[in-house]
């Protein structure tokens, strides 16, 4: 049971720890933007193509869906709505595909990468920021997931007891 913790909070600092890497190298790669190679008119059309092309890609296939009478899908409009919302958020790997793409295949390439970098951010700090913001608009709840509570049983109460939850009874058990 501790190298089960031990795995699940290492894996977990890894990712953060990768995350801010990305996070930090996406803020810096702002500073490498040329002021000629940007174009607000194009980062817009990318945005609004952005939200166009995410609620096609949500809402078609769940009315598709919807139209099978064999098929019942378990996702309320709100929850669709959330799911397009937060599909507009685009990251890291757009802004690396862009950086990829070869200068043959795409002569404005500098164009391409700052306005992707732009958009990534953009749609980062607006769309993430307004997320819990737009859930409670449309009506739904934000939910916090905690660890497991055998986990969080460990950290508080030490290593050396385990809750057994498998018999729906709260006794503790030796992890020796």
């Amino acid at each position: 049971m501790k190298s089960k913790i031990g795995s699940v909070l290492a894996i977990e600092t890894f990712g953060h720890g990768m995350e801010a890497f990305v996070f930090t190298y996406l803020g810096l790669s702002i500073y490498g933007i040329e002021e000629s190679k940007f174009s607000s008119p194009f980062v817009l059309a990318l945005i609004f193509t952005d939200i166009v092309t995410r609620a096609v890609s949500v809402f078609v296939p769940a009315f598709l869906v919807g139209l099978c009478t064999r098929f019942k899908i378990g996702i309320s409009i709100k929850q669709l709505t959330l799911i397009w919302f937060s599909g507009i958020i685009r990251g890291a790997i757009a802004f690396a595909l862009s950086l990829t793409v070869s200068e043959k295949f795409c002569p404005q390439k500098s164009l391409l990468v700052s306005s992707t970098l732009v958009v990534v951010l953009v749609t980062t700090v607006i769309f993430g920021g307004l997320m819990s913001i737009f859930a409670n608009v449309i009506g739904l709840e934000s939910e916090v997931q905690p660890r497991s509570e055998e986990t969080d049983h460990l950290m508080q109460n030490g290593d050396n007891e385990v809750v057994n939850k498998s018999s729906g009874s709260d006794e503790k058990l030796n992890a020796t």
